[in-house]
């Protein structure tokens, strides 16, 4: 099985919107009767099925993001009320969690939601030396190399952050968050003023 593709059990807490008491298939249907059932979902890694990690199989979570798109679409409830009602629910919240699990920057700002920040004061010389870099950034040509510089620094980011995951090192990974938050602060006023 890929990366970040093991699947769990399901951990949701939901009431029967069918009379049916047994578990659920592709997260909302019921395993008996197929009718969708109302759950409550403690994370957006359980509304795919997935391992809680920071490094995903991205095609995988999109296949089944598109599959359960297609499973939930209100028009396939037109003539039940009660389910178009629950697919519209499960479609907003499919979305959100698909949206916080694609992004990288999302998913470990998720997955180390408990985790205290501890920003280190160098750290912030670093990012306050940074903006004066950019502040004396004028041409288009300079802008396009501060940029692609950015661009590596993020990607070496998030692949330290990825491996402080794997290490369990949340600390770490916590750090690396943090700084990849500044940096996606930073490549907007970049962006920002490279449409200027």
């Amino acid at each position: 099985m890929k990366r970040g593709a093991v699947a769990v059990e399901n951990h949701f807490t939901f009431k029967s919107s069918c009379s049916c008491d047994t578990g659920v298939r592709d997260a909302v249907f019921c395993k008996s009767c197929g009718r969708i059932k109302l759950i409550v979902f403690n994370s957006p890694y359980h509304v795919f099925n997935l391992e809680e990690c920071f490094v995903l199989d991205e095609k995988l979570l999109h296949k089944n993001y598109l599959d359960l798109q297609n499973k939930l679409h209100p028009d396939r409830f037109v003539f039940r009320d009660e389910e178009k009602s629950l697919a519209e629910y499960h479609a907003a919240h499919l979305n959100q969690a698909y949206q916080t699990l694609k992004n990288p920057l999302k998913r470990a700002e998720y997955l180390l939601r408990h985790v205290p920040d501890d920003f280190p004061p160098e750290q912030l010389m670093e990012q306050m030396e940074r903006r004066e870099q950019l502040e004396m950034v004028s041409d288009q040509k300079d802008l396009e190399i501060f940029k692609n510089k950015l661009e590596l620094e993020m990607k070496h980011i998030e692949e330290e952050m990825a491996s402080s995951f794997e290490k369990e090192d949340l600390l770490s990974a916590k750090y690396n968050l943090l700084k990849m938050k500044f940096f996606q602060r930073l490549m907007d006023s970049v962006l920002e003023k490279m449409k200027a």
